[in-house]
């Protein structure tokens, strides 16, 4: 069968603002007909470097040679490795891409425009040497990103500033309006409200995020600023360091690409990501901790959208990682049942007694296990309304929250 279409892009890492990307390997990618295959190989310099690192510690090893991309459809996800695929915009940043650029881009042109902005050190090229990106530091009103923002949602006209406003960036988590946002010289991303919102989501997320903190979770610093239509929700990026002109970046890999489990299939446990996390990590104690807390909560608080792209490690050196802190943490407010990231494997019914028997896999005997979840719904139950309200939840906002509380603790102790 004839090749179609052969594409390559040259991939490298940029932890260092306005200093040229270090390139690591180049990523080549076959098409036939609706079959894509590929292959990677990193380059013999960045081999011979004492600070090389391996993309993904289990499925790009760092060795010289080609390593094989598994064939697949284009309708299946294609070749692109999830490693890579982690550099891609969530689909709020690719209908901005696509906007403006006035029509669809395939997952290459993708990620050839994201550059500056995008989750993690990972930036693509078609040709070398790799330069610098000087990505737009302007301060940009609140305000004006809002407009932009509802503007594009709702399939109004959006003027070239607008656009530019926008960004095109690869931002973690979820398909919400967002932009990229610079406040004390530092990248934090805006979230906005959406045009389908029933309530505030962006008020019910800060207060999940605080309350996150009280419970011994690490999250990023956020705000919540009111806007004309709502709040926005301002969050400090956990993958940049320092002054936006002397910005450092690390290396990021969601949970997706950690277990080689696309996200959009429902698979990966928990207990999957904690073997990895025992494996890879610099600090696995504190880290497997981490993790079980957060599993912990997002169980009280009924936030099923803990799917593998919504957890992830950062690297911290010589191929060890820790746990990023959590993100895109939400309340779903309908008491489903289930949860996107299964405790153990094939068991996604919210279950404080599949929590509690899973326990050992995160380095926790049963009866500190208990004592968490003891802490972590009293936790949830004494403050998460009382933080709503401080922040101008009404009466009727926090009855909807407290009946979700109520209905959530039937479920994940089995009383229906």
């Amino acid at each position: 069968m004839n090749v179609i279409s052969e594409r390559k892009l040259y991939v490298g890492l940029a932890t260092e603002t306005n200093q040229a990307p270090v390139a690591t390997g180049l990523l080549k990618l076959l098409r036939r007909g609706n079959i894509e295959s590929g292959e990677f190989a990193y380059g013999k310099q960045y081999l011979a470097l004492p600070s090389s690192i391996a993309l993904n510690h289990d499925y790009l090893p760092l060795t010289p040679g080609i390593l094989p991309l598994s064939e697949s459809r284009l309708r299946d996800g294609g070749a692109l490795p999830l490693t890579f695929k982690d550099a891609l915009p969530d689909s709020w940043g690719r209908r901005v891409l696509e906007a403006q650029r006035g029509g669809p881009l395939d997952d290459l042109n993708v990620l050839l425009l994201t550059n500056a902005d995008r989750v993690g050190a990972m930036v693509f090229s078609e040709a070398l040497p790799m330069l610098p990106e000087h990505d737009e530091t302007a301060l940009v009103a609140l305000e004006a990103l809002a407009k932009s923002v509802r503007a594009l949602e709702l399939g109004m006209e959006v003027t070239p500033q607008m656009r530019r406003l926008l960004h095109g960036g690869g931002s973690l988590g979820g398909a919400r309006p967002k932009a990229t946002f610079t406040h004390d010289q530092r990248r934090w991303i805006a979230k906005f409200p959406s045009a389908a919102d029933t309530h505030d989501v962006e008020l019910l997320e800060i207060s999940l995020l605080k309350l996150a903190s009280l419970c011994g979770i690490e999250v990023s610093p956020a705000h919540l600023v009111p806007i004309l239509q709502g709040h926005a929700i301002l969050i400090q990026r956990f993958d940049r360091h320092g002054a936006i002109e002397k910005e450092s970046r690390q290396h990021y890999l969601s949970a997706a690409a950690l277990l080689n489990v696309p996200y959009e299939n429902g698979m990966g446990s928990y207990e999957e990501f904690a073997q990895v996390i025992r494996r890879l990590s610099i600090n696995p104690r504190e880290d497997l901790h981490q993790l079980y807390r957060r599993m912990i909560f997002n169980l009280v608080v009924d936030n099923t959208d803990d799917h593998v792209k919504n957890h992830g490690m950062l690297h911290v050196g010589h191929g060890q990682y820790r746990l990023a802190p959590a993100f895109d943490i939400e309340m779903q407010l309908r008491n489903l049942g289930y949860q996107e990231l299964a405790i153990i494997p094939g068991q996604q019914q919210s279950s404080i007694r599949l929590a509690l028997e899973v326990s050992a896999a995160f380095g926790i005997n049963q009866q500190h296990a208990a004592t968490i979840i003891r802490e972590i719904e009293t936790t949830v139950q004494q403050h998460l309304t009382s933080i709503a309200a401080s922040l101008g939840a009404t009466l009727a906002f926090q009855s909807t929250i407290e009946e979700c509380l109520k209905r959530q603790r039937e479920i994940i102790h089995g009383a229906v």
